[in-house]
């Protein structure tokens, strides 16, 4: 049931009229005897002024509503019967008697009493008030909190002088909000600027081939901007450009050129190898001529493993070639399968 609050509706004012003990309301004036003729009746002393009434535990009426008799009995202070005689009483002596009450109006006390009751009872409004809806209150909800999208964080990047550098830059938004990602030079200010000469980024792909003027370190910064709101997180990344001329080619430490194995028939056999590359650049690990068919060589843990089945002499050569091209020296490894023990 919707909740309602009791209005007061205007009311005009009629003042109190003076009335003779002689009836005169049916004459006509013409034949209306006049004032001194008429037989009057002793003015009564005039009355003392009327005591106010007042009530026990009576609270001003403030702004609440009630929809059901106990909601207005935690508002007043009173149970809903006292209540009732109370203020019926008091509209009673207000209309009738002209007596005023805590020096409200008659019309304010008659429309809180109708209001009241009416309120307590459940019985809609009455006489001189009228019902409108209370206003209902609505909560708006919390407004959606937005993260900015993340890029994957990518490690320092080293090319020589005429050689192609490329990596993609990836990223998420947890949200699941589109974004899109733009790239600039960092300079040493901290400032950005236009990507170096021949440097392009393209779709999340980062292509640069730089020329003999650009050599030394670099950092280009990557900003994820949220198609939501706008709202951005940003990576840098160091490139290191070397001169060409002074790439170095990569080294096997072991196992050493020229080495002698021996290995017993059908069991297996692990050989590791070891490079790595002055300058510092990515090598790759090669097994050339391998001894058999059935022999392995993993380039990411770069170990050559082997369970031979014949019997003989057999050789394996390894190479490793860094980015740039550079070869490293051969080394060759000589195996010697034997039968197993009676």
């Amino acid at each position: 049931m919707p909740e309602l609050i009791c209005r007061t509706l205007p009311r005009s004012y009629s003042p109190p009229v003076n009335v003779y003990a002689d009836s005169v309301s049916s004459q006509t004036p013409a034949s209306m005897p006049s004032r001194s003729s008429l037989s009057r009746v002793p003015s009564p002393p005039p009355p003392s002024p009327p005591l106010p009434l007042r009530v026990s535990n009576f609270r001003p009426p403030v702004a609440r509503t009630a929809s059901s008799p106990s909601d207005f009995t935690n508002m007043t202070g009173l149970d809903v019967a006292t209540l009732a005689t109370v203020i019926t009483a008091a509209a009673l002596a207000v209309v009738l008697l002209k007596v005023p009450l805590i020096n409200f109006s008659s019309t304010t006390v008659a429309a809180f009493g109708v209001a009241a009751l009416s309120s307590a009872f459940g019985a809609g409004c009455a006489g001189d008030t009228e019902a409108v809806p209370a206003t209902p209150t609505t909560e708006e909800p919390p407004p959606a909190i937005n993260h900015p999208p993340t890029l994957n964080s990518i490690p320092t990047q080293q090319v020589r002088v005429g050689h192609d550098l490329s990596f993609n830059v990836t990223g998420s938004d947890i949200d699941g909000d589109s974004f899109n990602i733009t790239a600039s030079s960092l300079l040493a200010s901290g400032e950005t600027g236009p990507l170096p000469p021949n440097a392009t980024f393209e779709r999340g792909l980062f292509n640069w081939r730089p020329n003999s003027s650009q050599t030394g370190s670099f950092k280009v910064r990557f900003i994820a901007r949220d198609a939501f709101d706008n709202s951005s997180n940003s990576i840098d990344v160091t490139i290191n450009v070397l001169h060409s001329a002074a790439n170095s080619a990569p080294v096997i430490s072991s196992p050493a050129s020229g080495m002698d194995i021996t290995i017993t028939q059908g069991e297996h056999y692990s050989l590791p190898v070891n490079a790595s590359d002055p300058d510092g650049d990515a090598i790759n690990v090669f097994v050339d001529l391998p001894p058999d068919p059935d022999a392995e060589f993993n380039s990411n843990t770069r170990v050559f493993s082997w369970t031979p089945s014949r019997l003989g002499e057999f050789r394996a050569r390894f190479y490793a070639m860094d980015d740039y091209g550079a070869t490293s020296a051969y080394v060759t490894v000589f195996f010697h399968v034997i039968a197993p023990s009676p």
